[in-house]
């Protein structure tokens, strides 16, 4: 692992910017699940149950979905290290932000 980083850190300690693609998966080390995983949210629960217009006009969707969230990961996650070092790399002013990008 520390060779791959090692590798990782050559060839990015040249470059000026870097653009970061992450998806749902970068939070499942800190607990919090992806949504089409094998044990993603959507395995467990209709993604059709928690649209806007169902939460608007469904009371019993509105305490399923308070309920959910009174016990969800997503209350005591913490950043993990890929979210730390995608922070850290944006703080150094590495990371290309998408509207101010120049192509």
């Amino acid at each position: 692992m520390q060779d791959q980083l090692d590798r990782a850190a050559d060839a990015l300690a040249f470059t000026h910017s870097i653009l970061v693609f992450t998806g749902a998966g970068i939070s499942t080390e800190s607990g919090i699940p992806d949504f089409r995983g094998p044990d993603g949210i959507w395995t467990k629960v209709d993604p059709a149950e928690f649209t806007i217009e169902r939460y608007l006009s469904s009371p019993q969707t509105r305490v399923r979905s308070w309920s959910m969230w009174s016990s969800s990961p997503l209350r005591k996650a913490q950043p993990n290290l890929g979210h730390l070092a995608i922070t850290k790399l944006h703080k150094a002013g590495r990371v290309i932000e998408i509207g101010r990008a120049h192509v």
